[in-house]
Order: structure tokens, then C-alpha cells, then sequence
């Protein structure tokens, strides 16, 4: 634990920005992948759980309306699997739309904030969260809808936990289901992007990302302190989280090994529009049927 006044940190870390960007780049480079290198199933921390939740919530709740609104007329049965759940927040679009929700997050931290934000659904036995690994579950229930957004399958190792991901999404939809996830692809994750995510007088929160092409691999490493409640205190964190680039094409094959009919990407912009050149893309979202 420090004791320090986070504006006194603002010029300071700028200043390491680039500094902390060389040793990260330098480390990955000569392979020393183990500090950064997370669990097969990547899992947010704590610390990287509440950064999320007070900076990183925009994306699913602006995805969330544009997802409801293609299915809204392909679907019957409004009930949904949340994949990689994170923090609740598309849950609880898809809640108040009347649909019936489980999500699975191998985070602890971040399925307390789904609780939390959820609370009144979960005691009216239209919502429930598990705490559990995506590439291997089992639940009573068939879902019409499945979904995994904000890239998080990208935060799987490697290809076979994804195909294994695939396989359990298979088994837990309806005919004719709609199984759809977002990835981020290596144009998107090749581009170095980092710097202050946002501060005030209780935090101060970096991010820096780095693509390593010898693995084919972004990180992206969160960095910063947070005031400890009722203190003066401020608790460093530093989470480094990875993303493993997928090949597109492979994805799609290993989709349809699977056993689904349909298979095309789209941006968000269209998801009805199926894509000619998806790796050109920096995000493409998978529209998938059972």
C-alpha cells in the first residue's frame, strides 16, 4: 500500500508511458511470457473488475439495443445464455425487454457486479449467474438466444478452447437458434493503442496494449491506483490481460464442423449483411443458427 495523491501521478505517468510500453515490448519479444500470460481462461481481477465497471461498460450497453432489435423478430422464446457475462450490463437490457437470463462468468469479482446490478430479477427468478468456465458446462435449460460479447472469446488461449466454447454453445441451443459473438481480429489488435483511461480524486487508471506477432497475441495491460474507502490511501493494481488472435476463416470451419447451418460476420452497423472480407475489419461480430 502507498500513500500518495493521485495528481501528483498525472505528469509522472505520462511520462513512463512510453518507458513502461519499451519494457513490456522488449519482455514479450524475448518471450518471458509468463508475467503476462494469464489462467487458459482468462479471468478479471478485483481491481481490473471495478475498472470495468466505472470505465468499460459503454460498448455493452451501446451493443446491447442493436442485438434485441435484429433478433427481436427471429426469435419465439426469450430466453438467453450470456456467455462471458462480465458485468451484467447487456443481461439487463435483455431483462427489462422481458427476457429470461443466465449468464456464466469465470470471473467471481465480475459476477458480483452482475448480481448487484441485477438483484431485483435474480429475486423474481428471472435471472441467474453462475460462476463457471465457458469452454465446459452443463445446465438443465435449452436457450434460443446465446451470446458472448466485448470480444471475449478472444480471451481464450487458444484454438481448442474455442472450438470447445463452440461445442457447448451447440449443445445448449434450440433449433433454429441464434448463437452470436463478437472477436476482435488481428487488424484490430495489431495497433498499439494505450494512455490514460481516466482519473479523478479516487483513481488513476492507465492502459497500454502491445501486439507480439512471434505468438499471435495482444495484451493489453491496466495499470494504476484506486483510494481505499473512508482513507487517504491509494492501492497500485497492475492486471495484464491477453487476446489471442483467431483466424476468421478457421472459426467459421469450426463452426460448421460443429453442426451449425449458418454462419456469417457482419459489423454491428448491419448485422443482417453478411461481410465479404471480415479480417479487414477491426471487430466483426458472428451471426450463427443451429
Amino acid at each position: 500500500m502507498v500513500h500518495v495523491h493521485v495528481a501528483g501521478l498525472v505528469q509522472h505517468a505520462h511520462l513512463q508511458l512510453n518507458v513502461t510500453a519499451l519494457i513490456l515490448e522488449t519482455t514479450l519479444k524475448k518471450g518471458s511470457l509468463t508475467i503476462f500470460k494469464g489462467a487458459k481462461n482468462m479471468s478479471y481481477g478485483y481491481h481490473l473488475s471495478k475498472i470495468y465497471m466505472n470505465n468499460l461498460t459503454q460498448f455493452p450497453m451501446r451493443i446491447s439495443s442493436t442485438i434485441y432489435n435484429f433478433l427481436e423478430q427471429k426469435v419465439d422464446n426469450r430466453n438467453l445464455l450470456d456467455l462471458c457475462c462480465g458485468t451484467g450490463h447487456l443481461a439487463y437490457y435483455f431483462l427489462k425487454k422481458g427476457y429470461h437470463v443466465t449468464g456464466i462468468d469465470l470471473s467471481k469479482y465480475m459476477l458480483s457486479h452482475a448480481k448487484n446490478i441485477n438483484t431485483n430479477y435474480i429475486r423474481a427468478g428471472k435471472a441467474t449467474f453462475i460462476h463457471g468456465d465457458v469452454t465446459n458446462f452443463s445446465l438443465a435449460n435449452r436457450y434460443s438466444i446465446i451470446l458472448s460479447t466485448y470480444d471475449s472469446l478472444n480471451h481464450l488461449d487458444n484454438f481448442t478452447l474455442l472450438s470447445d466454447t463452440f461445442k457447448n454453445a451447440y449443445s445448449h441451443l434450440d433449433e433454429n437458434g441464434y448463437f452470436i459473438f463478437d472477436l476482435n481480429t488481428k487488424q484490430g489488435l495489431s495497433k498499439p493503442n494505450g494512455g490514460l483511461l481516466s482519473e479523478d480524486e479516487n483513481h488513476f487508471n492507465m492502459a497500454q496494449s502491445f501486439y507480439d506477432s512471434t505468438w499471435n497475441k495482444a495484451y493489453c495491460r491496466y495499470y494504476g491506483f484506486i483510494k481505499e474507502p473512508s482513507t487517504e490511501h491509494y492501492f497500485k493494481y497492475d492486471e495484464t490481460i491477453s487476446n489471442t488472435i483467431f483466424s476468421l476463416s478457421e472459426v467459421e470451419r469450426s463452426l460448421y464442423q460443429t453442426g451449425f447451418t449458418s454462419v456469417y460476420f457482419a459489423t454491428l452497423r448491419d448485422l443482417d449483411r453478411k461481410i465479404e472480407n471480415p479480417e479487414s475489419k477491426d471487430r466483426v461480430f458472428a451471426i450463427v443458427r443451429k
